[in-house]
């Protein structure tokens, strides 16, 4: 264990980058999904994948 008064921004960030992509990634799942469905599908298609990804979204922060 490090001494708290050594501990640098840059110690901290390394150990921090894989929570922070793995945070930022399940908005960008359902961003990804919204974009395609909104080019090639319908209305109704995109209000179902829209609310999946909120679902999605709601479990994964709730239990995550």
């Amino acid at each position: 264990m490090r001494d708290p008064e050594s501990i640098t921004y840059r110690y901290l960030i390394s150990k921090a980058w894989p929570i922070i992509l793995a945070n930022a990634a399940v908005p960008l799942l359902g961003l990804v999904d919204t974009a395609v469905i909104g080019n090639i599908g319908s209305v109704e298609d995109l209000g179902a994948i829209a609310f999946g990804a909120l679902i999605f979204s709601f479990v994964y922060w709730s239990f995550g």
